[in-house]
C-alpha cells in the first residue's frame, strides 16, 4: 500500500506511472489521483469520508479490491477508455 498525501500530489502521476502494473494499492487525499491512475482516493464530503475508486488501476496490479466498498464509493471509473462509469 501506498498513501500519498496532498503535499506531494505534483508528484502523484510519476509515483503511479512507477507502481502501474504492480500490486501495489495506492491511495491519494485529493480527488483528482483516480484519474491520475490511482487506486482509491478520500474525498470529503459534508461530515462523512467518502472514496474514489478506479477499477482500471486496480485490475492493472492486479489488485482485487471488496465489492463492499463500492457502497462507500462515490465515484468509480472503469472501462477500457478510462471514463467515470458512476
Amino acid at each position: 500500500m501506498l498513501y500519498i498525501v496532498r503535499s506531494i500530489e505534483k508528484l502523484t502521476p510519476m509515483v503511479f506511472h512507477q507502481v502501474a502494473g504492480q500490486p501495489v494499492l495506492t491511495i491519494a487525499d485529493n480527488e483528482e489521483s483516480v484519474d491520475s491512475g490511482g487506486v482509491m482516493n478520500f474525498v470529503k464530503e459534508n461530515s462523512s469520508i467518502r472514496i474514489g475508486v478506479n477499477l482500471n488501476a486496480a485490475e492493472a496490479g492486479p489488485l482485487r479490491l471488496s465489492a463492499r466498498l463500492f457502497r462507500l464509493a462515490r465515484r468509480i471509473i472503469k472501462n477500457e477508455a478510462g471514463r467515470i462509469a458512476s
